[in-house]
């Protein structure tokens, strides 16, 4: 079962430890401060059973993709 909560991740707690946390949608990436990141990641594993997964998913973006003309039309190959 899976059950979807929103709040802030630095400070959200569920008062109960989960078989998994998951930060989906590059959600962690926008901690851009380091104690921000530490806060999140302290509540990821806060609410973790022992023995527990953390899911991350976190996006690599391909440099020459981000180096190119904004206004110019790329297609697909």
């Amino acid at each position: 079962r899976l059950t979807l909560v929103t709040g802030d991740m630095r400070t959200w707690r569920a008062g109960k430890t989960f078989e998994a946390v998951i930060l989906g949608f590059n959600t962690l990436m926008h901690m851009t401060e380091d104690a921000d990141l530490q806060a999140a990641l302290q509540t990821a594993r806060a609410h973790l059973k022992v023995g527990g997964r953390f899911h991350l998913d976190v996006h690599t973006p391909f440099f020459e993709y981000l180096e190119r003309d904004p206004l110019g039309r790329y297609d697909p190959q």
